[in-house]
């Protein structure tokens, strides 16, 4: 919508924040985590259990965001890698 304003420093401002979700993504669990604000991951490795409600989520956990990304498909497939791996992340969620 910022785009056909013609707003189109705000529109590609809004487009860039859309993508920053791939930042979340941590491919040794398979899952998107939140991140404190140093960078580090708010849940250890180790520690990380995507079925615990809290740890870095509001009102839900991982398995909850796991696949929250309606505006980029493709991209999502290619974090978990490959339309097959996304379609048994779906099947188990």
């Amino acid at each position: 919508m910022t785009q056909e304003l013609g707003r189109t420093h705000e529109a590609q401002y809004l487009l860039n924040r859309s993508l920053n979700y791939v930042h979340l993504f941590s491919p040794s669990v398979g899952f998107f985590r939140a991140r404190k604000s140093d960078g580090s991951w708010f849940v250890p490795d180790a520690n990380f259990k995507p079925n615990t409600w809290g740890c870095g989520f509001t009102e839900g956990n991982a398995w909850h965001d796991s696949t929250l990304v309606p505006h980029d498909g493709q991209a999502l497939a290619n974090l978990y890698p490959g339309k097959s791996a996304l379609a048994n992340k779906l099947d188990a969620l």
